[in-house]
Parts: C-alpha cells; structure tokens; sequence
C-alpha cells in the first residue's frame, strides 16, 4: 500500500514540476517576442566628420623626446 502511494506522489510531483517549467517557458518566450529591447546600438556617424581626415587629438610629446623634436610636433600642431 506505501508503495502506491510512494509512486502516485513522485508522479504528482513530476508532473506539477513539468508543468510549472512549461509555463514558465511560455512566458519568458511571450515575453521575448513582445518587448522591443534592441539587442545592440547602432551609432551613426555625423557626416561633417566623416570627411576629415585629421587625427582627433595632436600628438603628445614623452619625456623623451628631444627640443628639435618637440618644436616639430608645435610646428606640425600650429599649421593644422
């Protein structure tokens, strides 16, 4: 008689648990196909800069360099 009843609980339980993991798939698959969330972003690139084709930034001088050098990079930086 324990043994039926050890069988009908374990039979409940799966199903109960089956159908619980059925609707939840039915509702995240709702809830995918009805939200707009865009997945990604898409930058659009403004067309007066688009043309241009100076470095954004002037170049940055090290420790390094030396004094010729140094007065080449203000000269190159002054005629742009």
């Amino acid at each position: 008689m324990a043994r039926k009843t050890n069988k009908f609980i374990k039979r409940s339980t799966t199903l109960v648990l089956g159908m619980g993991m059925l609707a939840g798939v039915l509702i995240w698959a709702k809830l995918r196909l009805v939200t707009d969330i865009p997945r990604s972003a898409y930058a659009e690139p403004d067309e007066l800069n688009t043309e241009s084709t100076e470095p954004a930034t002037k170049p940055i001088a090290r420790p390094s360099d030396s004094a010729a050098e140094l007065d080449e990079l203000d000269a190159e930086a002054s005629s742009d």
